[in-house]
């Protein structure tokens, strides 16, 4: 019950923090430092010894106190230059479902020094990043996925923190990322491949074969069926109607509702598998989500925002 109460006081504070300095960036004001079981030890020794060497008057007791001391309070000022100057910025994190791509984020030290044995968890003990250094400049730093469920999330409270360099004292920072990630399903391969999908679910409809297309002049062995009289006897001279099979459209909008099956979850992950048939082929590509209608575009930034709005659908 009081750690309880004191677990939730002390994250009283901590928010209390970040709204004064909501920036994820660490600098003096905002850097906990505190003993470690070992600090905590070596702090009790070091009384001890004081007392003793008081007492008994030891020199050579004292000497040790004061060579002890010294390193205890190095230990805390290199801790501190540790974890100071750091930036943290988000990335953009679109990940696939089945877990095997990282979240990742920004990190930036803007000293001189390399920043040593630093990790990363949340205020829940889900997320968690390898132990990691830090060089000048950008660093790109990764966790383990544990959103295995299609979604937008919001980042929880994360702490930075380091115990360095003779493990007696740890240093440490909360901070909280203002961005979402967003999880799509896992791509399905329902059908073979992108013509497929148009072949499939266009060849009902009465439009399906063949899309107006221009005029061309007519060649032996072309069907007469597709002569344009009207051209033809205004220019003295055989012209064709050109046609463009919609199964070869420059545009493809990859529909929901044209996907045959029921399950919700499945046609998104059928979806996501077209979505990277269409940017691996470099068409021209939109998506249609029950009443939702994306713009149509060509590139990974669009295809991110159609994965997007997969992961958002209710």
């Amino acid at each position: 019950m009081i750690s309880k109460a004191l677990n939730h006081f002390y994250f009283k504070i901590i928010r209390k923090k970040l709204k004064q300095y909501p920036n994820p960036s660490i600098n003096r004001k905002n850097i906990y430092i505190f003993p470690t079981k070992d600090g905590f030890q070596l702090g009790l020794f070091l009384i001890t010894a004081l007392i003793a060497s008081t007492i008994y008057q030891i020199n050579l007791g004292l000497i040790i106190l004061v060579t002890l001391s010294v390193l205890f309070f190095l230990s805390i000022l290199i801790t501190y230059e540790n974890l100071n100057h750091i930036q943290i910025k988000d990335y953009e994190n679109i990940i696939d479902s089945n877990g095997k791509e990282p979240l990742k984020l920004f990190i930036n030290n803007s000293s001189k020094q390399k920043k040593i044995n630093l990790n990363i968890i949340d205020n829940k003990d889900v997320l968690k990043s390898e132990t990691f250094n830090l060089n000048t400049g950008a660093n790109v730093i990764t966790f383990n996925n544990p959103f295995l469920k299609r979604g937008c999330y919001d980042y929880p409270l994360l702490k930075i923190q380091t115990i360095f360099p003779f493990g007696i004292t740890k240093a440490w920072n909360w901070f909280q990322l203002k961005e979402r990630f967003y999880v799509y399903p896992s791509p399905i391969m329902y059908f073979k491949d992108l013509n497929h999908f148009l072949v499939e679910t266009l060849k009902y409809k009465s439009d399906f074969s063949e899309d107006f297309d221009g005029i061309d002049q007519f060649q032996e062995g072309m069907s007469e069926s597709k002569i344009a009289w009207k051209i033809s006897n205004s220019k003295d001279q055989l012209y064709i109607k050109k046609f463009e099979s919609k199964s070869e459209s420059k545009k493809i909008l990859i529909d929901y509702n044209q996907i045959p099956i029921q399950d919700h979850e499945k046609k998104l992950g059928i979806m996501v598998f077209l979505l990277k048939e269409c940017l691996q082929q470099n068409k021209i590509f939109a998506i249609k989500i029950k009443d939702q209608l994306s713009d149509f575009g060509d590139n990974k930034k669009h295809f991110e925002h159609c994965l997007k709005l997969i992961a958002e659908a209710d």
